[in-house]
């Protein structure tokens, strides 16, 4: 899906295929999905309920849980039920398991009046080093980084993508012993990092589908699919209808401190810009920067991440509209912090790293999106993971030692898929 900031939902192919919070809508001929991806081998217990958000109409909804191509769960909902049906299920995952928790739009087989409260809570057990509550798509670990990567080739029939390319962020945690934990601080800044290569210090340059620029050498900007969509060493330009985004993707679980100011860099004319700083699908900062601002809109603020977590510097034309005049001065300073601990220990469990894939975009207008799958070197390729239009995938919970293999294939409208990409694969 896409996500709507504005609104603060993930939007579908559909008019009302969403879903937001603490709740979702299935389409008119497709389910809404929100996916859970276990980090690693564990036992999970699902908890919750899900109950009728619209009561006002409708035939009611089938809400289901499903584990891989297993239903753990279905009920029927009915209209009215706002009292809703609750869950209590346990099961085992291994890394990479999938866990959906779906939407249909029921017998009646009409999207009318199905907002849906579906809000579950995945209690992680993890027989590895990771484990933990998840509520509302979120969970800590302490981590240590290194980098690493592959690369490959794809290519589809009816859409296809090309160009393939990883790097990996361990995560390490010694068995139970006597330890140092010792903070480390680094300084990531928009200005200082940019380059003419994507994921350099973690930064990656993109519009607001995810489509990932091109680097114009000659002028030293990168490059969107609309004429004046660009970013640059310390400022951006949106599109005229996407938004311009910069985005820095964690290498490893820390704190990290966001500070810096939105300015006007073009106070001749325009109606203005909104600016944004997002994590993941969270909004955590946005502001109308009026022209003429050139003293800007300061922020400072503090938030956890976890290896891959994306955080996002966007600016979007404006509540006018237009984006003539709308270079925006929007130079962000990142305070990355993380803790290492020194520990003796006779037995030390596999380490745990993610890898982060990045492809280039298609470009046919009929592209929906894409598809991810992975594999062992002993497994079948599993249930794929849809990532919408973005290009950037971070897959999580590969434990080292185990050579993972990956690829992309790509859908267009009508449901078609390509022939996959050349296999990639990783392994640390």
């Amino acid at each position: 899906m896409t996500y709507n900031a504005a609104s603060g939902y993930w939007q579908g192919a559909e008019t009302y295929l969403r879903i937001w919070h603490s709740g979702t809508h299935p389409g008119s001929s497709l389910d809404a999905v929100r996916r859970w991806v276990a980090p690693s081998a564990g036992t999970v217990r699902l908890t919750g309920r899900a109950a009728d958000g619209d009561p006002n109409g409708g035939g009611g909804v089938t809400v289901l849980i499903r584990q891989g191509s297993t239903v753990l769960w279905q009920q029927a909902l009915a209209n009215g039920n706002t009292t809703g049906l609750t869950f209590d299920l346990t099961t085992t995952v291994t890394a990479g398991t999938p866990l959906d928790f779906i939407v249909n739009r029921g017998a009646d087989g009409s999207d009318s009046y199905d907002s849906t409260i579906f809000d579950p809570t995945i209690t992680f057990t993890g027989t590895g080093p990771i484990s933990g509550t998840i509520t509302g798509g979120t969970t800590t670990a302490t981590t240590s980084s290194t980098t690493g990567g592959t690369g490959g080739t794809t290519s589809g029939t009816s859409v296809g993508t090309t160009g393939a390319t990883g790097t990996t962020s361990e995560t390490s945690t010694p068995a139970p012993s006597s330890s140092t934990t010792t903070a480390t601080a680094t300084t990531y800044r928009a200005s200082t990092d940019f380059s003419g290569i994507q994921g350099q210090r973690g930064w990656y340059y993109q519009d607001s589908e995810g489509r990932l620029m091109t680097y114009n050498a000659a002028s030293g900007y990168w490059q969107g699919a609309e004429t004046y969509l660009r970013i640059w060493h310390s400022g951006t330009h949106p599109g005229s209808s996407l938004d311009a985004v910069r985005r820095w993707v964690a290498p490893s679980a820390g704190t990290v401190r966001l500070t810096g100011r939105a300015a006007d860099g073009d106070p001749n004319g325009g109606g203005g810009v909104t600016v944004l700083i997002r994590q993941g699908s969270t909004v955590l900062w946005q502001q109308a920067l009026a022209n003429g601002n050139t003293t800007g809109l300061t922020f400072d603020l503090t938030t956890t991440v976890t290896a891959g977590t994306p955080l996002d510097f966007i600016v979007n034309r404006g509540a006018d509209g237009s984006d003539s005049y709308d270079s925006t001065i929007f130079d962000p300073t990142i305070t990355y912090v993380t803790t290492t601990s020194a520990t003796v220990s006779a037995t030390v469990p596999p380490s745990v790293y993610s890898a982060t894939l990045l492809w280039s975009p298609n470009t046919e207008a009929d592209l929906a999106g894409y598809r991810v799958y992975q594999r062992t070197a002993t497994g079948a390729y599993g249930v794929p993971v849809s990532v919408g239009k973005t290009t950037l995938y971070a897959a999580t919970g590969l434990v080292s030692g185990v050579r993972y293999y990956f690829r992309v294939t790509a859908i267009d409208t009508s449901g078609n898929e390509s022939v996959p990409s050349l296999e990639v694969s990783v392994l640390k």
